[in-house]
Formats: C-alpha cells, sequence, structure tokens
C-alpha cells in the first residue's frame, strides 16, 4: 500500500512544461531532510492526513484527476516516492501506467533510480534540495523551468540530462 497525502493539488509549476498543468500527487515519509524542506510534514511517514491505497486505487484515483482538472500531467512528490517504504508501489505504478505523463520528484540520484530498475515517467528530477544553492533565477524567454536548486537534475524518459545547473530550457 502508497501512502497518499490527501491535500493533493492542481499545480503550474511542478510540471517540467510550465503552459501545462499538472495534478501533484505527495507520497509520504522521507529519509533525507534537507534543509529548507518545502514539505517538512511530509517528511513524517505516519504523517496522520493520508489515504492509504493500493496501485490499482491509485491509477483509479489519477483517472478521476485527469478527467476533473482536464490534463494527463502528474508530478509524484513527497515527501520521497523513492524512499524503501514507497519504492515498489511507485516502479508498480509507472510500469502499469501506459496513459499518464508523469513527472517523478526524488532526492535520490540517477543511479540509484537506475539501479532500483524504475522506469515509465516521462521527467525525473533528481538531487536532494539544497538551500545554499538554490535556484530562484526569474523565468525568461529562454528558461522553461527553474528546478529547486542548482544541484537538481531533469532527466528525460531516457535517462538523457536535460537541464543544465538546475534550468531546464526545454527541447
Amino acid at each position: 500500500m502508497l501512502k497518499l497525502a490527501i491535500d493533493f493539488q492542481i499545480s503550474f509549476i511542478d510540471y517540467p512544461i510550465l503552459s501545462e498543468w499538472c495534478t501533484s500527487l505527495y507520497t509520504v515519509g522521507c529519509p533525507h531532510n534537507c534543509p529548507g524542506c518545502h514539505n517538512e510534514p511530509l517528511k513524517d511517514k505516519d504523517y496522520p492526513h493520508v489515504m492509504e491505497m493500493c496501485v490499482s486505487e491509485w491509477l483509479i484515483a489519477m483517472s478521476e484527476f485527469s478527467e476533473y482538472n482536464k490534463s494527463d500531467n502528474f508530478v509524484i512528490v513527497g515527501g520521497e516516492p523513492l524512499a524503501p517504504w514507497n519504492i515498489d508501489s511507485i516502479r508498480e505504478l509507472l510500469m502499469l501506467n501506459t496513459k499518464y505523463n508523469i513527472c517523478l520528484y526524488t532526492g535520490y540520484d540517477v543511479e540509484y533510480v537506475k539501479s532500483h530498475n524504475i522506469k515509465g515517467f516521462k521527467f525525473l528530477k533528481t538531487g536532494k534540495y539544497d538551500k545554499n544553492t538554490h535556484n530562484d533565477l526569474p523565468l525568461d524567454q529562454n528558461t522553461v523551468f527553474n528546478l529547486g536548486s542548482s544541484n537538481q537534475k531533469l532527466w528525460d524518459s531516457q535517462f538523457n540530462l536535460i537541464s543544465n545547473n538546475g534550468i531546464f530550457k526545454g527541447k
């Protein structure tokens, strides 16, 4: 069972193509303890405001969110989606997904993702947030998406690095 924080939300800033909105789904529990975490309460894997769902229930919920929000874009964030207590369900969800554009956020590096056979996403954001390299550069006509800090990386579905210094300029 995967724990989904009840406070999911529609987002215009979390999906790497800012002209498209997404539904952000929040997993709970995170082992990273990044200073300046933007989801501090979700670090607790026993966070009380959750729905526990199996993968098939997640897919049904995603269908409902997609229809309601008029978007097939999802960001799975946390907490930490690839924490030991979440990783098997996330892997299964990504393997079963045939419809949705998923951007997976993780504090782990790309080698961790590859070594755990995680695939089936459209975008992958890796790396722990580092408040000392916070990326607050303004978006301009050449920048599509800023990651939280310049040490973080954005990858496509084939594990091609598509960002540089925390900035994604598009394809």
